[in-house]
């Protein structure tokens, strides 16, 4: 029996979605339980930097931006 796309990609895709919201939930509350806010901003300052050097060596990988040469173009 084939299982449809909905229940092999779309239901896990929305589970493990869900499990992240509710992990990052749970960790915001234990920094402000603890009193530890300014790590959780310090976080956001880094996955901000990841997301933004993600997309500079994307648009590098495209070729796009011509400077450096990213391996295996």
């Amino acid at each position: 029996m084939k299982h449809s796309l909905v229940l092999r990609y779309v239901i896990p895709f929305i589970q493990w979605y869900a499990l992240m919201i509710l992990i990052t939930i749970g960790i915001d509350y234990l920094l402000h339980h603890y009193q530890w806010a300014g790590v959780g901003r310090s976080l956001g300052y880094v996955g901000t930097f990841l997301v933004l050097l993600s997309f500079v060596y994307s648009l590098r990988k495209r070729k796009i931006i011509e400077a450096g040469s990213p391996k295996n173009c």
